[in-house]
């Protein structure tokens, strides 16, 4: 069903356009987005103050999903994430961070000045990732620190998942708020063969991407509240500071229309793409390639089945150019292949067929060692909150000469965008020989000459 936004839009297409954008509607691509690409008139309302159209999108995507209200943005599940945590603490209070949580949340602490408690993951042993969190270590963080708000990364971006029904019972044992990136879990509410929700679950935020599993364009999100203990308008006012002034109706529309594809046959696609798991799963089991998800030693059961997480790693060149198959991530250790609304069988296949010759031709060895240095590393010491080091002054050193050094900057290796170092934060040994066998592998994260900012002692 085509909205009020897209008819009204449409009925605009041949007006002469003395407004923004410079092109005026008239191709200048080959992609012919133009003719929605718009700004805001009257029928076309205005995303960060949303009256009528947008508003009615937001409902009607609400209602679909089952919270109390709904927000879009085009600036990506970031922006919301930060809007979210932001819009629902005040400067000082205390945030409950599982430490592989993505650099929004970071970036939310930072600005909005808050003091961050750091929680470890669980981390296995075998592959060295981040895979979940202890139960215990997490009600003992939330009742010590007498936190504000917990945020929880659901599902990890290895496709892992903790018990969220038992996270939420704990944060409403004490009375802190729970946010929930779910960036990466969309796409759950549709099909039984997938985690349950968190909106299912009751958390007071919930934070989807909908480029990553959904089918709407790069950039498009929604932030769910579920709660009356927090206040829309608040995070609103938060969100149309960090997001543009100038949103791009086509990622609005690509929006409503990735959840009207979902409503309409995301049942059906989601029990397709579970299919797909469990066959590449089967296949490649005379292979040298492991599936992670069945290794993993920690008792993790909720798996998203959109994520094909295979070691070992280092074949994504091979696959993009021996086969044209392009992988999400390859760190060399592993690799990992995200599935999404526009996945076909045929994909899969293709996959198989990669898999199967590479390693008939010997590429990899079952058993292989994996890098014991490649752990990710436990924090460091915390001297000062993030924004605190914004007013020290700074000098740059080698990163191989940084350990016990404060670090005044993030060191964020991307993707997943995870920060490895925080400013505040005492740089460790085994941060730097993470960081060192991220880069030999090819991971953003350290500049060309392996250099970092550092604190320099005095305050300015």
């Amino acid at each position: 069903m085509k909205s009020k936004l897209y008819s009204n839009i449409e009925s605009k297409k041949k007006n002469i356009k003395f407004h923004m954008p410079g092109h005026k509607s008239r191709p200048f691509t080959s992609t012919g987005w133009e003719e929605f690409d718009i700004t805001e008139l009257n029928g076309t309302d205005n995303l960060n103050n949303p009256k009528k159209e947008i508003k009615d999108i937001e409902w009607r995507i609400a209602k679909s999903y089952g919270s109390k209200s709904c927000i879009i943005s085009v600036n990506g599940s970031t922006a919301l994430i930060m809007a979210g945590i932001m819009g629902s603490s005040r400067e000082g209070d205390r945030i409950g961070v599982v430490r592989n949580c993505h650099k929004s949340v970071f970036s939310a602490i930072h600005y909005g000045r808050l003091n961050i408690v750091f929680i470890e993951p669980l981390i296995d042993s075998v592959y060295g990732y981040p895979v979940g969190v202890d139960l215990n270590d997490l009600e003992d963080t939330v009742k010590r620190f007498k936190l504000k708000a917990l945020v929880i990364t659901y599902p990890t971006y290895y496709g892992t998942c903790d018990d969220l029904k038992a996270i939420k019972q704990i944060c409403d044992r004490y009375q802190v708020l729970l946010i929930v990136d779910e960036a990466h879990g969309a796409h759950f509410k549709y099909s039984s063969r997938f985690p349950c929700s968190s909106i299912e679950l009751q958390a007071d935020i919930t934070i989807h991407s909908t480029h990553k599993t959904l089918s709407s364009l790069n950039q498009g999100a929604l932030l769910h509240i579920n709660s009356d203990k927090i206040d829309i308008e608040k995070i609103r006012r938060h969100l149309s500071m960090l997001q543009t002034s100038s949103p791009s109706y086509p990622i609005i529309l690509s929006v409503e229309e990735a959840i009207d594809y979902m409503d309409e046959k995301g049942e059906e696609k989601l029990e397709e793409l579970a299919a797909i798991y469990d066959k590449v799963k089967e296949d490649i089991g005379n292979t040298c390639f492991n599936n992670i998800h069945d290794k993993i030693e920690h008792d993790i059961k909720i798996i998203d089945k959109s994520k094909i997480w295979l070691a070992p790693g280092g074949i994504g060149d091979i696959l993009t150019r021996d086969y044209n198959i392009d992988v999400e991530f390859d760190d060399g250790k592993s690799f990992l292949c995200m599935m999404g609304a526009g996945t076909e069988k045929e994909d899969a296949d293709r996959l198989i067929f990669a898999l199967k010759e590479i390693s008939d031709k010997g590429f990899c060895k079952k058993g292989q060692k994996i890098d014991s240095k490649m752990k990710f590393p436990k924090c460091g010491k915390k001297v000062m909150d993030a924004w605190q080091a914004e007013d020290m002054k700074i000098r740059t050193i080698n990163i191989q000469k940084a350990e016990g050094k404060t670090s005044s900057s993030y060191l964020v290796p991307y993707p997943p965008g995870v920060p490895i170092v925080c400013p505040g934060e005492i740089i460790t040994s085994e941060m730097i020989e993470y960081i060192n066998s991220l880069s030999e592998n090819s991971v953003e994260g350290m500049s060309a000459d392996n250099m970092v900012y550092i604190i320099d002692e005095e305050p300015i």
